[in-house]
């Protein structure tokens, strides 16, 4: 971990935390990917308005 932390140019509980936050972003990426799926569904019934 060290060796990644260096060629990053992050400290080790700056990459822990990056790491422990990549799952939240999958998580909210899901989030945003249905809520645009759902306003673009909306918007093809309503003519693009």
């Amino acid at each position: 971990m060290q060796r990644i932390c260096r060629v990053l140019g992050m400290s080790r509980p700056g990459y822990c935390r990056w790491v422990a936050g990549a799952g939240a972003c999958k998580v909210r990426r899901a989030d945003d990917d249905a809520l645009a799926a759902e306003i673009h569904e909306i918007r093809a019934g309503r003519k693009g308005t």
